[in-house]
This record gives structure tokens, C-alpha cells and sequence, in this order.
């Protein structure tokens, strides 16, 4: 009974394994259009006529580094004024960190600026 049993899984298992091989025969191919992709914008373009303020250093608020600072510029929030003005949740939500975090950050943005 044994032997037959695992007769039936290695059967199963070779069946598998060839469908596995030959999936991308079995399906069909993505049908790509010939156009172009559209344009795409993460944030819209900053206005021609204000000022673009000189980005500060956010590494210097205890808890982003490099990766995190990249991800907050990313989002349009460069400069200590951004960061103090900024929503907690809005930090949290997007950069996938808790609200007590972001909150602590805009705080140290605060003192920085005075």
C-alpha cells in the first residue's frame, strides 16, 4: 500500500513538474499594444514662480538616514519648513512608518528651525 502511494505522489509530482516547464507554451502571450505608455508624474511640477528652497540635510533629525531621506524627498519634503508643516499621518502613511514616529521627526524639524 506504501510503495503504491508513493507510486501516485511521484506521478503527480512529474505531472507538476512538466506543467511547470511547459506553462509558457500552455498560456497565451500578453497582447502590448504598439502605443506608447502615457506620461507619468508621482507629484506635480513645482510652480515657475516661486523659489525652490535649498534642500537641508534631514539626516541630521535622529531616525532617517540616507534611505529615509531619499524616500522623504521622493514625497516633495526636503527642507526642515517641509517637515514641520507636514501632516504625521500623511509621513507615516507614506513612507510605511506609525504616526509616533513621523510625529517625532516633525517635532526635531521644529526645534531646528527655531
Amino acid at each position: 500500500m506504501a510503495k503504491k502511494l508513493i507510486r501516485i505522489i511521484g506521478l503527480a509530482a512529474a505531472i507538476g513538474l512538466v506543467l511547470w516547464l511547459t506553462r509558457e507554451r500552455l498560456l497565451p502571450a500578453p497582447h502590448v499594444s504598439g502605443e506608447p505608455a502615457p506620461p507619468f508624474r508621482s507629484t506635480p511640477p513645482a510652480p515657475a514662480t516661486e523659489a525652490v528652497a535649498e534642500p537641508d540635510d534631514l539626516r541630521t533629525i535622529k531616525g532617517i538616514g540616507p534611505v529615509m531621506a531619499g524616500r522623504l524627498a521622493e514625497t516633495g519634503i526636503t527642507t526642515y519648513r517641509a517637515m514641520a508643516g507636514a501632516d504625521a499621518a500623511a509621513i507615516g502613511e507614506s513612507l510605511g512608518v506609525g504616526e509616533g514616529r513621523a510625529s517625532d521627526w516633525i517635532a526635531q524639524a521644529r526645534r531646528l528651525l527655531g
